[in-house]
């Protein structure tokens, strides 16, 4: 399963809308947010990530180094 999760996480990342969250959760029935709290806060709070209307995605300074973050999503 967490092949899956950082198989979708890394191809919605990399699409401008991002990965959305509800649909997430209701599909792998896992807390996204929860889950990957950490990585989260750690990008959001220096510009590189965001949480909007429900999904999470990159910011514009976020896809310049969006391999450094999904990385981290794996990793986890």
């Amino acid at each position: 399963l967490e092949e899956i999760l950082e198989e979708e996480i890394f191809l919605s990342l990399r699409l401008q809308k991002g990965v959305n969250i509800k649909a997430f959760n209701q599909k792998y029935k896992i807390n996204f947010e929860e889950k990957y709290n950490k990585i989260i806060k750690k990008y959001s709070s220096i510009g590189l990530l965001k949480i909007e209307n429900n999904h999470c995605k990159l910011t514009e300074q976020g896809i310049l180094l969006s391999n450094d973050i999904m990385s981290e999503f794996i990793e986890d």
